[in-house]
């Protein structure tokens, strides 16, 4: 349906909105001409009060509703699609037993062990990315499980496997590595083979001795690398001429040569490196036809090609330079493997499951000459070329030498992009009613957003501003704000009095956050101190014990995380911890507002079934000197409110489990993705002038995934019905939020 095609599914696998996009806005503009999307985005821009204009815009071009203009378009790709599989079937090839797919699931990068053994990568829509060792009977064990890792780039030889995997700077989020890690399936011994390097696309040589990988340097140039597979020392460097990108080098038997293709602004061609002299080959002249992955065996160069509109398997003879094609997979293949023999390959090929193992008889009596290879593609690219009606021809492009000049920080340090019927504090991830402006420079170190934000439930609002420095190793964050504040008290009477005053705040905070990722584990460390300054300009009528005041105070944080990596399925991660220490002082002279610390805690644990969650959270909270000042931080129990302690231990017991998946939409109002549910016991105990209070509540969580009216990022509602120990009994409330990473 549109719905899934748009927003996803937890159930199924969906391409992504790359992928959709471009058929979509191809197929249009074949239909309907180019002035279809400039109608539509014009439309989305000058109309940005109208609920739906996208949908408006192609309908005033197509008479079509956006879901049957989705419907009408897919059609007739469906109909291209199926005959090109036609055309493209009947090729022989023997699928690797495998283990019963339930889900979507990936089998990439596969090789011949010497045990008649296929190693893999395997990802699945229900787990994480996994090396996996396949028997003849297609049993399946896991090797080894990657952490933050380049996708497909594993490479193995003579009991060894290595990949490229990232490594995130300590400090800057726009800043990582791409480093080369090996594992010994023998001993299973990991080894962190680079550090603090720019290596992709690792392959190893046939004795597993020697790695050649493909460098990219800050400055975009380009080289092969060959370094030791043992200590990670450099042994020989190749810089590629005129600057192509070099990709998924390989390795002949010998070792004397590597295969690799060069991407220019001539196109692509098949290369070969002389390891001793550095000398390159080429095998074939550039051109724009999609090729990829290229092996060698012999005087055989086996590769991807897309010249049939499909990717397939083709074989250069380098001494003819004759190119043939030596698979008709129907959807696509990829991750071409020669036997050790050269008589077979293994590959990649694609299934509406997902990539599966396949192995390809390399006779070269069923080869078809290139020359005989016709393009059954559905061509879409044809149109857009005809109606753009000009190419960019690098020749034509002219010689241009800029003036390199400082860049004035000062001068450009904000820059407004966005503004939003809502008032968001992107660093907390919250959304309340309001206004919001949003600037953000251009280097993505300082960030404003000024707006104003209502308050539900005192029925008044404030005006604010937030800006955030990220330039230097600390963080330097800057809010002010002011407003109305309304309350109430009761008199000695019992009766209520409600009262209101002016409120003025300005905080500064200093905060480092650090990125220790490593391994399968998501790792932040942040600590922070801030200095807050409240006023309060009571009115008139307020009660007498309220007057004009104001504090400052000095808040001190150290917050850690330690996170297993995890799929969208999973309602939390399977192993986890995380520890928030807080401290709040008045240090400063006339202030009496005494001090408060806290520390949380959240464990998490796998529950029964897979995707399922238990947590564990526990809390400790201290005043001192007997203020109100300070916000509770530990939390109580779920159903109690205005409750105050001047100790508090509190703890939460969740379990957390989706119900089911029902991708199901409700016209255009609504698209449910998931169900789920959390049940949770809280227990606390709070000490108030010398009294110990027990507060206990149990229930049931229930809630939903969707996307409201199409909105890409998706909603979460929920309702909560809690028993509290008499005499309270059940109590109900509504949950809601938005995922705002998801924007």
């Amino acid at each position: 349906s549109y719905d899934k095609a748009t927003m996803g599914s937890y159930k199924d696998f969906v391409p992504n909105h790359y992928i959709l996009g471009y058929n979509l806005v191809a197929q249009a503009r074949k239909d309907w001409g180019i002035e279809i999307w400039d109608h539509t985005l014009n439309k989305v821009g000058r109309s940005p009060w109208m609920i739906v204009p996208f949908s408006e815009g192609i309908r005033d071009i197509t008479t079509l509703s956006k879901t049957e203009f989705y419907k009408s378009s897919m059609g007739k790709l469906k109909s291209g699609w199926a005959a090109q599989a036609k055309e493209n079937s009947g090729g022989a090839f023997k699928l690797i037993t495998l283990p019963p797919k339930k889900y979507f699931t990936n089998y990439i990068r596969p090789f011949y062990t010497d045990k008649g053994t296929i190693i893999a990568e395997k990802k699945s829509l229900d787990d994480i990315s996994r090396f996996v060792e396949i028997d003849n009977d297609g049993n399946e064990h896991i090797i080894f499980t990657p952490g933050y890792y380049y996708s497909g780039t594993l490479t193995y030889a003579n009991g060894l496997l290595a990949w490229a995997e990232r490594e995130y700077d300590l400090r800057w989020q726009n800043r990582n590595f791409a480093i080369i890690k090996t594992f010994d399936v023998k001993t299973g011994s990991v080894k962190k083979l680079t550090s603090k390097t720019r290596y992709f696309a690792p392959s190893l040589s046939r004795d597993g001795k020697r790695l050649v990988a493909v460098e990219v340097t800050e400055e975009n140039n380009y080289s092969l690398v060959v370094i030791d597979a043992a200590t990670g020392m450099p042994i020989k460097k190749f810089p590629t001429p005129e600057n192509y990108f070099p990709t998924h080098p390989a390795w002949s038997d010998d070792g004397d040569k590597i295969v690799s293709i060069l991407i220019g602004d001539q196109g692509k061609c098949i290369s070969l490196f002389d390891v001793e002299s550095g000398r390159v080959d080429y095998l074939t002249e550039f051109s724009y036809s999609e090729i990829s992955k290229a092996v060698i065996h012999g005087e055989q160069v086996l590769f991807v090609g897309s010249y049939s509109g499909v990717d397939n398997l083709y074989v250069l003879d380098m001494p003819s330079g004759r190119i043939s094609k030596v698979s008709s997979m129907p959807f696509g293949t990829t991750d071409p493997l020669f036997s050790a023999d050269g008589n077979s390959a293994l590959c990649a090929n694609y299934t509406s499951d997902g990539f599966e193992i396949a192995e390809i008889s390399l006779i070269a009596d069923n080869w078809m000459p290139l020359q005989r290879v016709k393009n059954t593609g559905v061509k879409l690219y044809e149109t857009l070329a005809q109606q753009d009606g000009q190419f960019l021809d690098p020749e034509n492009i002219p010689e241009t030498n800029h003036e390199i000049k400082k860049y004035p920080k000062l001068k450009n340090l904000f820059n407004i992009h966005s503004w939003a019927p809502l008032s968001i504090d992107a660093n907390n991830l919250d959304v309340n009613p309001g206004v919001s402006i949003l600037s953000q420079n251009m280097l993505s170190s300082s960030f404003t957003t000024l707006g104003y934000e209502w308050n539900i439930n005192e029925s008044s609002g404030k005006y604010y501003l937030n800006y955030s420095y990220q330039g230097w190793f600390p963080i330097f964050d800057f809010r002010v704000d002011y407003g109305k504040r309304k309350s109430f008290t009761h008199d000695t009477a019992g009766q209520r009095i409600d009262f209101s005053w002016m409120e003025t705040n300005f905080s500064t905070k200093v905060r480092v956050p650090l990125n220790l990722t490593s391994d399968k584990y998501s790792r932040f460390l942040q600590p922070s101190v801030e200095f807050v300054y409240q006023q309060l300009d009571i009115d008139d009528d307020a009660p007498g014990s309220f007057s004009k005041s104001n504090f400052k105070t000095l808040n001190y944080r150290l917050y850690f995380s330690n996170l297993i990596k995890r799929v969208e399925r999973d309602m939390y991660p399977k192993w986890g911890q995380v520890l928030d220490l807080n401290a709040r002082s008045s240090p400063f002279s006339g202030d009496s507002l005494g001090g408060m610390f806290a520390a949380e805690t959240r464990l998490y644990f796998p529950g029964i079934i897979r995707h399922h969650s238990f947590n564990i959270y526990a809390a400790y909270q201290k005043r001192f000197d007997d203020t109100r000042y300070y916000s509770t931080i530990a939390r109580y129990p779920r159903g109690y409110t205005g409750q105050f302690s001047d100790e508090l231990s509190s703890f939460a017991f969740n379990y957390k489990f989706p119900i089911f998946y029902p991708d199901f939409s409700l016209s255009s109002l609504a698209y449910l993705k998931r169900v789920k549910a959390n049940l949770f016991y809280d227990y606390a105990v709070g000490e108030y002038e010398g009294q110990n209070t027990t507060y206990r509540s149990t229930g049931i969580e229930l809630f939903v995934d969707l996307h409201i009216l199409r909105f890409l990022a998706p909603f979460e509602l929920g309702y909560r019905l809690i028993y509290l120990p008499d005499p309270s009994g059940f109590k109900s409330e509504f949950l809601f939020s938005i995922n705002l990473n998801a924007l």
